[in-house]
């Protein structure tokens, strides 16, 4: 740790958010105070309130540093795979169990109402979606089919994560999170093929599948 007047305040606005994802990571969404991060970063509580103003916008910016590296591991993940929707089910069930703590963090109930995000959290929470959008876009062979498709069964995914993480998955199914999911996947997938969707060579273009 450097001495206080080494940092800009870019610096401290690194050196914030990257102990809130380190205490978070560790200990628990409880962990994520000014006191802790203060203590963490060895400067007063007053400066994290100089450097973001208040605990709400500093919040929102780990959760948008948090959704960033899911964005970025997860794109670079199914640029390598085939099986896009498949790969993107197993590792978002992996980010629950995994990185448990950082994922209640940014799902935690009550969840953030969208009218109150800031637009630039808002576009990071698009983005993250917008791989589950691609991941069906194979199937559906035009990009408002696929967010039909994406919106329709991802709630459900994301449903099961958060029984599993509660510890009540097993109220509704002796699967495992990831086996309940496939076949989920697998039923709607199914759905979609039956159903006739031919290309529109423009959408399937916007899609990135032309």
């Amino acid at each position: 740790m450097g001495r206080r007047s080494e940092h800009t305040k870019n610096q401290l606005k690194e050196l914030i958010i990257t102990a809130s994802i380190k205490l978070i990571s560790e200990i628990g969404p409880s962990a994520f105070g000014t006191r802790a991060i203060a203590k963490e970063i060895g400067y007063s509580f007053g400066t994290i309130y100089h450097v973001y103003g208040d605990l709400e916008t500093l919040r929102y910016h780990v959760k948008g540093r948090i959704l960033k590296n899911w964005y970025e591991n997860l794109a670079a993940g199914m640029d390598k795979v085939e099986e896009k929707a498949r790969y993107l089910v197993d590792t978002y069930i992996d980010l629950s169990e995994e990185q448990h703590y950082l994922w209640a963090f940014v799902f935690a109930l009550p969840s953030d109402a969208r009218e109150n995000a800031p637009p630039w959290y808002i576009e990071k929470v698009e983005n993250l979606f917008s791989l589950v959008i691609r991941a069906f876009a194979p199937i559906t062979h035009n990009k408002k089919d696929a967010e039909i498709a994406a919106r329709a069964i991802w709630p459900s995914i994301h449903g099961i994560c958060v029984l599993a993480m509660a510890g009540k998955l097993d109220m509704v199914s002796s699967e495992s999170p990831k086996d309940l999911a496939h076949r989920q996947l697998a039923i709607y997938m199914e759905g979609l093929k039956s159903l006739d969707m031919s290309p529109d060579p423009l959408n399937a273009t916007a899609a990135g599948i032309a």
